[in-house]
């Protein structure tokens, strides 16, 4: 009726909202109740006459804004009703991406979708009152205003593709871009326009996708950056392998595989009697295994299915063979029960090395998921420490650095004393759980991205000591664009540079204050060095 503008914006938290405001003054001081008369009196004309958009007082608008939805979680792609009482917009509160609706006032908010279908290209079509979408895996599909008669709508089309015309398309569009959008208009010295010309026909003549993706990350590698890459347009269905949780001995050379290590919370661990080390895995689902066979091809597409393991134990002297049935595990899932394996570990060596003075935080990554588990961890494992070690080794990058800094850099500006209590502040008064006790911070060579800035602004902001080795010098701000047959290429376009001597963050890493290396061998004798030497160095600050 263009007396309403709608929109997605980000202003309270870290949450993507939908927002409303009115246009026109006498629409702001409308109430509730008159704008249902406005409706009604609406929906009797039923008019087609295209709307007239009046702006009053632009400048103070953003006064009369509307917060539409407020769950948790980013609301992002919407779409009007036909009659503008209600919009409906796609969210990700309920942990998977799906359809919502409310109205426009905020009520009635109903859920439509279920179960993740991951809905974008939305439509609500007045003729048939139903509202379409595209689904996971490209689907064509539509639900009623109510969330009812869910239908995926199925259709066949065929597509005649020019492969070398359409090679030739994807690499103008990702030559262009990088073009346009790479941070850096000097492209790290390299000719660009030059380089175009190098590779254009190799990369349109390409004989297969895989090897047109070789090609123009040859032609990215010219430009000696990070937070490059091409991929797609569709992997092929991959197998998957199942996971037992369990290591084995390498120099033993019996028969059947000798367990050195079973991992906690594992499949392993879990029955009702666990395997231990020392037992010996004979055979999967009535398979020989040993160092001469591949014991992944036996655990193909087993994941989450029953297999009947048997094994050797050693109980009273004797050997005896036993039948374990188990559930193997994805690989993902057995990254993540090792890792915690891996973080305690440290944290109780931390503790052993320290007289449990000092606390140790692992930052997995920099996502939202590590920002929570971190300030969680803020106050139980640094609960009456006097330090805190700070881990940032084997972390992938991501975004979070400056949340960290702002638990970790904030200056106290008062005490309080409640009646009979001790000094302290209250923690509710601040936006995140703040850590103003002395720290320090590991970083290796496979600390990246924005791993990489957290170390760099540790150092810069003078907040504690760095050890451990070098970081890349991998950071740039990326992105990334769909190429014409739905490959992925990513776009770097936003430099970061340290503040005062300005040295670029990309190609020149983080150094520690104290340089530690690791030793071959390290890691299977559950050797840390570089953390023995930051407990050490933090200990010496903090006065024996």
């Amino acid at each position: 009726d263009g007396r309403r503008l709608a929109f997605v914006s980000r202003r309270i938290a870290n949450n993507t909202d939908v927002w409303m405001v009115f246009l026109r003054k006498e629409d702001q001081q409308r109430t509730n109740e008159e704008w249902e008369e406005f409706f009604s009196a609406k929906k009797k004309k039923d008019t087609t006459k295209t709307a007239e958009v009046k702006i009053d007082d632009p400048a103070n608008l953003f006064k009369h804004l509307r917060r539409v939805t407020s769950l948790p979680g980013s609301e992002t792609e919407f779409v009007w009703s036909p009659d503008g009482q209600f919009v409906v917009f796609r969210t990700n509160t309920a942990g998977k991406s799906d359809l919502w609706k409310v109205k426009w006032n905020g009520k009635d908010l109903k859920s439509l979708t279920r179960g993740g279908t991951q809905p974008f290209n939305l439509i609500w079509h007045k003729k048939n009152k139903r509202i379409y979408f595209i689904k996971k895996n490209g689907l064509l599909s539509s639900v009623n205003p109510e969330g009812k008669e869910p239908k995926t709508i199925k259709f066949k089309a065929n597509l005649r593709v020019a492969k070398f015309r359409e090679q030739r398309q994807k690499f103008n569009e990702a030559w262009r871009t990088l073009n346009e959008r790479f941070y850096d208009p000097e492209f790290h010295g390299a000719n660009w326009k030059t380089i175009y010309e190098k590779y254009k026909e190799a990369a349109a003549n390409a004989p297969s996708p895989r090897d047109f993706n070789d090609i123009v990350r040859m032609m990215l590698g010219e430009l000696n950056a990070s937070h490059l890459g091409i991929s797609g347009p569709a992997n092929s269905p991959q197998v998957v392998s199942g996971m037992l949780g369990l290591r084995y001995d390498p120099h033993y050379e019996g028969e059947g595989l000798k367990i050195k290590e079973v991992i906690p919370e594992g499949p392993c661990s879990r029955i009702k009697n666990p395997l231990r080390a020392g037992d010996i895995l004979t055979e999967i689902n009535g398979r020989v295994v040993g160092m001469n066979n591949n014991l992944y091809a036996q655990l193909e597409n087993q994941v989450g299915k029953s297999v009947e393991l048997r094994v050797l134990t050693n109980s009273g002297g004797q050997k005896i063979l036993r039948r374990v049935v188990v559930r193997p595990i994805n690989y993902k899932k057995f990254m993540d029960i090792e890792y915690d394996r891996w973080r305690e570990e440290k944290r109780d060596l931390t503790h052993k090395l320290s007289n449990n003075r000092l606390g140790y935080i692992h930052i997995r990554a920099m996502s939202n998921p590590s920002l929570e588990q971190f300030e969680m961890e803020l106050y139980a494992e640094g609960h009456n420490k006097d330090g805190l070690v700070i881990d940032v080794r084997n972390n992938g990058g991501g975004w979070i650095a400056d949340y960290l800094l702002n638990m970790l850099e904030i200056k106290n500006h008062a005490v309080t004393v409640p009646r009979d209590g001790g000094k302290g502040y209250p923690q509710t008064r601040r936006p995140l759980y703040a850590w103003t006790k002395p720290i320090i911070v590991l970083c290796n060579e496979y600390s990246f991205s924005n791993a990489e800035i957290f170390a760099h602004a540790i150092k810069t902001l003078k907040r504690g000591k760095v050890v451990g080795l070098p970081t890349g010098g991998l950071v740039i701000s990326t992105g990334g664009i769909r190429l014409i047959d739905g490959s992925r290429f990513r776009v770097p376009f936003r430099g970061w540079y340290v503040i005062g001597n300005m040295q670029n963050m990309e190609n020149h890493g983080a150094v520690p204050d104290i340089i530690v290396k690791d030793f071959p061998g390290d890691t299977a004798l559950h050797k840390d060095r570089q953390l023995e030497a930051a407990v050490r160095e933090l200990l010496k600050e903090l006065g024996k």
